[in-house]
């Protein structure tokens, strides 16, 4: 019997980062393998790809991710840091 914290999923997909991101389809193919901080434009299009994908008449708000046409980041903090030598984004 596993539980909650047995970190079956992880030892699955073979995982040794944190963050890691694994998408998945409807099908059961995993589409992308993302290890570490980033690419998260890139994940953002392929998760709209694939809920379009599941079902055609989804409505998905405008994108989060992707630059400016995409609504940008700008003035966001792209990671978090603990203390003050490193804010970039402050007010």
């Amino acid at each position: 019997m596993t539980g909650p914290h047995d970190f079956a999923t992880w030892r699955n997909f073979n995982n040794r980062y944190w963050p890691a991101r694994y998408l998945v389809d409807k099908h059961g193919n995993v589409r992308q393998i993302v290890e570490g901080e980033g690419s998260y434009a890139e994940t953002e299009k392929l998760v709209r790809e694939l809920l379009v994908d599941a079902n055609t008449e989804v409505n998905l708000p405008e994108p989060v991710e992707g630059g400016e046409a995409a609504g940008g980041t700008k003035g966001r903090n792209p990671e978090t840091y603990l203390g003050t030598a490193r804010a970039e984004y402050t007010k």
